[in-house]
């Protein structure tokens, strides 16, 4: 598919070697005098020739307008990959030197293959291409980007990405993950990473006070079966404060005292801290949770925690 890592044609390296092993398996089945590869890049509809002659090879140049039908004494090679390019590998002869009937019954057993070796050539080439493009600008963003295939494995990590899970390892960094208590980060992310089959976003209370969020898009990979990568985005946010989740307070029924100590648990303070900010007792704070998780469906304070989160701010 054209696009903004799209814009550079094939074929164009001086050694290619898979144009190389191309010719030496020509050269070896039907011995022609000069090889002729013309070709158009669709993304940004620019016709090339590239020539082949003997040891000596020209690069790939552009040409001002389409080329010339070929000679009908020369052998030739159609190839296609749609929407990205498309053109013909030409075997000539000198007219002292025809081509023999064996011989063209040799290059007609190898043309399919031929074509199709060109066609995966410069899909590979574009594609790689295109990655390298791809990763170099996911590399220079801020935001932690991560890759991951269908199996949860990082295929890729920014620097940004790198930087924040060996936190994980080196802090204990964790999201808090409800009732379940607290989840390594990565594994949170593969777990969302799962559940998401096209594009989705989740809001994680980390262990150390930050709040991000993830963004996961599901991209579809070429092959057979097609297989599916996962780019996560993650995202700095805000903690959530008092303010924020007031009205979805109100509607469940939480008391403005009781809104108080949520607030409270969402600044990280205990419940002795909490009691002496409020000015009451640590018993009433603790009787002031019990009854903000009866109405929240929560049973701990994680869980409290990852409601809030999770809740639309």
């Amino acid at each position: 598919m054209p696009g903004l890592f799209i814009d550079s044609a094939p074929f164009r390296t001086r050694h290619d070697a898979a144009l190389a092993r191309i010719l030496e398996m020509l050269r070896a089945a039907v011995d022609p005098d000069a090889v002729e590869l013309l070709f158009v890049f669709h993304p940004e509809g620019r016709h090339y020739r590239r020539r082949f002659l003997g040891k000596h090879t020209s690069g790939a140049r552009p040409l001002r307008s389409a080329p010339a039908p070929p000679d009908p004494s020369a052998l030739s090679v159609a190839f296609s990959a749609p929407e990205l390019v498309e053109g013909d590998l030409r075997l000539h002869r000198r007219r002292r030197r025809p081509w023999t009937g064996a011989e063209r019954m040799r290059f007609d057993l190898l043309r399919p293959f031929v074509a199709q070796t060109l066609e995966q050539a410069a899909r590979n080439e574009i594609d790689r291409t295109a990655r390298c493009r791809l990763l170099a600008a996911l590399e220079r963003t801020d935001s932690p980007m991560l890759i991951l295939d269908g199996s949860g494995t990082i295929l890729f990590a920014n620097e940004a990405a790198d930087s924040l899970l060996s936190r994980q390892t080196e802090e204990g960094l964790a999201v808090l993950a409800g009732d379940r208590g607290t989840m390594p980060l990565l594994s949170h992310l593969i777990r969302l990473a799962a559940g998401c089959s096209t594009e989705c976003r989740a809001r994680m209370a980390l262990s150390n006070g930050r709040s991000l969020e993830a963004r996961l898009v599901a991209v579809e990979e070429g092959g057979a079966p097609p297989a599916q990568v996962r780019v996560i985005t993650l995202l700095e946010r805000a903690p959530i404060v008092l303010d924020d989740i007031r009205p979805l307070l109100s509607a469940r029924g939480v008391s403005e005292r009781e809104a108080e100590v949520i607030g409270g648990v969402l600044r990280g303070l205990r419940n002795a801290q909490i009691a002496s900010e409020l000015f009451i007792s640590e018993y009433t704070v603790k009787d002031h949770l019990k009854h903000v998780f009866a109405k929240l469906g929560v049973s701990s304070r994680g869980g409290l925690i990852r409601a809030m989160y999770a809740s639309p701010s």
